[in-house]
């Protein structure tokens, strides 16, 4: 028979061992609560840093300093990076780079599949970092022990693709399409224009095809009772088609990069609108205001960027209450 004293011993070491159990718990939930806020605090500082690092980027002196600036801004996100422009003899060159070795670095892109499909397009390209894909030169920067996977993020200048900004190990591909995106609106300031072609001459040559998801294809509007195709428009027509697209690729590299989980769940329900519909309606409004007000034969880029970009080419994801392409 027990003791009032050894009794009295396990009361009190069961009552110890509770309040061990509820002090263990509470500091698990306390290194829980402290490991989410030091990562909400570190996705903050991120922002912050790119936010300030755009504002860096829209006021770049030249090309070769936005470039420079584009590489260190894509830092975060990758694990190396490059900026590859396109010359008028047909090379390609590596003007800035971070962990790709030394520099100056060429190429033939027309011997590299992912750069050719970049200039084609006008769209991101995902490849394999092989010398089918991106040229023997850039593949021998990369790790020739893995199948590393490259990004390739097409700088678009006036139409033409003027460059790349070609990411390995990509973490956040939102954060750089919208840093290309910039740095191909800083370039429109920086890169001349070409001089206008005489209309006295006999044309040679067909000038080139719009980029993709150009006003060429599928463009409906009208004037004067007659279908409009892209060489029907003026060049000032033209200049607003390619500002309302580069509009739409912002707006929605924009979108993925700021509400990145509400857009995971909103994909995986089929209901995208839904999810974030305030800043989708925000940009609609703002893209009929500036783009579809001003011209009969503009195009809904906006939402063919949806489409592309947050809905994995399959408008269904958008779900039943999107009010649907604007008019």
């Amino acid at each position: 028979m027990e003791s009032g004293f050894e009794s009295r011993q396990a009361v009190a070491r069961a009552r110890f061992e509770a309040l061990l159990s509820e002090m263990e718990q509470m500091t698990a939930a306390e290194r829980d609560l402290h490991a989410k806020t030091a990562a909400s605090n570190a996705r903050t500082r991120l922002a912050e840093d790119l936010n300030q690092g755009l504002r860096r980027l829209r006021n770049a002196p030249t090309v070769a300093e936005s470039a420079a600036l584009l590489v260190e801004l894509a830092a975060p996100f990758g694990a190396r990076s490059a900026v590859v422009v396109f010359r008028a003899a047909g090379d390609a060159e590596v003007i800035a780079a971070r962990r790709m070795g030394a520099l100056p670095l060429t190429f033939a892109p027309n011997a590299a599949a992912a750069f050719q499909a970049a200039i084609e397009t006008g769209d991101p390209v995902v490849a394999l970092g092989t010398a089918a894909e991106i040229s023997d030169a850039l593949a021998e920067c990369l790790d020739r022990e893995t199948e590393e996977r490259v990004h390739l993020y097409p700088l678009t200048v006036r139409g033409a693709v003027h460059g790349v900004l070609f990411v390995s190990g990509v973490t956040e591909a939102a954060a750089l399409e919208l840093l290309a995106n910039v740095a191909a609106l800083r370039w429109e300031t920086l890169i001349p224009a070409a001089p206008a072609r005489r209309t006295d001459l006999v044309a040679i040559a067909a000038p080139g095809t719009p980029p993709s998801g150009g006003a060429s294809e599928g463009m409906s509007g009208e004037s004067a009772g007659q279908p409009k195709g892209w060489a029907d428009l003026t060049a000032d027509e033209q200049a607003l088609h390619r500002k309302a697209q580069r509009f739409a690729r912002v707006k929605i590299a924009e979108l993925r990069l700021a509400h990145e989980t509400a857009l995971r769940r909103g994909f995986d329900k089929r209901e995208i609108y839904s999810a974030v519909s305030a800043p989708i309606d925000q940009a609609r409004e703002e893209f009929r205001r500036e783009y579809l007000s001003k011209s009969p034969t503009m195009v809904d880029y906006l939402y063919l960027e949806m489409v592309r970009g947050l809905a994995g080419d399959d408008d269904r994801r958008l779900g039943a209450g999107f009010p649907g392409p604007l008019k």
